[in-house]
């Protein structure tokens, strides 16, 4: 592919792919460049954003309205100043490793994942979809988050003072920490038990010297903060240690073996219902056995003379008789 490729870096290994947990089901690695004119084109729209609220504010508003929005703007357009800035001189050199990934496994299992559900005879495993970032300045990331904390906690409370009827003062509680040392540490909201979750699941972030994690499960979090050698499948077992702009590899055998259980759990509640198709039942378990056959997709993604060069490759393995 001879395309415009500025935003495409292969100018070394991606080391996050050792952030992604060993061996996963699934996992997709990347690293771009910030795009200079994307950058320009966000700024000066959203100046230009606020000018046409204006506008339409002063046309369609009563005498009512307008006053309040003029005070409402008066308190909110200094806090997305503050993100702005955040944004810039935090966010972006914290994060300006450039490199994302996202995570599939399926590690935890449960017998009842919410206390509405009938109980599973055998365990339900949990799809877990994580997404990782490579951090330059850890420092930087923590203190955005600091800062983006205090902005929320501002614009609640901006509201209640503009609408004080409607919205009262509020404190947000701020997240739950876990430290495991150089591994870094999750900060997390536990879900109030009313919610029925399971408790192993639990909004979250982790943060370490290298990397950041967000997830909605803890555990998962954990594991991918943790440096561990990454299992190269497939095509990728020859480019290990060779400078990509991307990589990916997807286990379908072991996806259809998360999702086996499920199909099992629905045909046990159509049963208890009265509802079950046997018959139904079995075709769909041999669905399921055929799309097994598709082992393993991997591929990776480089640019050599000026040209993005991608390679990939599917195994297949037949139906046992």
């Amino acid at each position: 592919n001879w395309a415009d490729h500025k935003t495409i870096d292969s100018s070394q290994p991606l080391t996050l792919t050792q952030h992604v947990g060993g061996n996963p089901i699934g996992f997709y690695v990347t690293r771009k460049r910030p795009s200079a004119e994307e950058q320009a084109f966000m700024q000066l729209w959203s100046g230009k954003l606020v000018g046409y609220v204006d506008r339409l504010a002063t046309t369609f508003l009563n005498p009512a309205q307008a006053e309040f929005y003029g005070k409402a703007k008066e308190k909110l357009l200094p806090l997305l100043a503050r993100a702005n800035t955040a944004n810039k001189e935090l966010l972006a050199p914290g994060f300006a490793d450039n490199q994302h990934a996202i995570v599939f496994d399926a590690q935890l299992e449960s017998r009842q994942w919410h206390m509405s559900m009938p109980k599973s005879e055998t365990k339900l495993p949990l799809p877990e979809l994580s997404f990782v970032c490579g951090v330059a300045d850890a420092a930087k990331v923590q203190a955005a988050g600091v800062e983006y904390f205090s902005i929320l906690q501002d614009t609640v409370t901006a509201i209640s003072e503009l609408a004080p009827e409607k919205v009262p003062p509020y404190t947000l509680p701020e997240p739950k920490k876990r430290d495991f040392g150089t591994d870094g540490a999750v900060y997390y909201y536990m879900v109030p038990p009313f919610i029925g979750l399971d408790p192993s699941l639990a909004p979250n972030v982790g943060l370490s010297q290298s990397t950041f994690v967000c997830s909605l499960v803890p555990l998962a979090t954990q594991r991918l903060m943790k440096q561990t050698p990454l299992q190269y499948a497939g095509v990728n077992e020859a480019a290990a240690d060779r400078p990509l702009a991307a990589m990916w590899q997807f286990h379908t055998d072991r996806f259809i073996e998360v999702v086996r259980p499920w199909v099992r759990y629905g045909f046990q509640i159509a049963e208890q219902d009265g509802a079950v198709d046997k018959e139904l039942a079995a075709h769909v378990h041999t669905v399921l056995d055929v799309i097994a056959c598709v082992k393993l997709a991997s591929g990776n993604a480089f640019v050599e003379d000026d040209a993005l060069v991608s390679q990939s490759r599917i195994e297949f393995e037949d139906v046992a008789p």
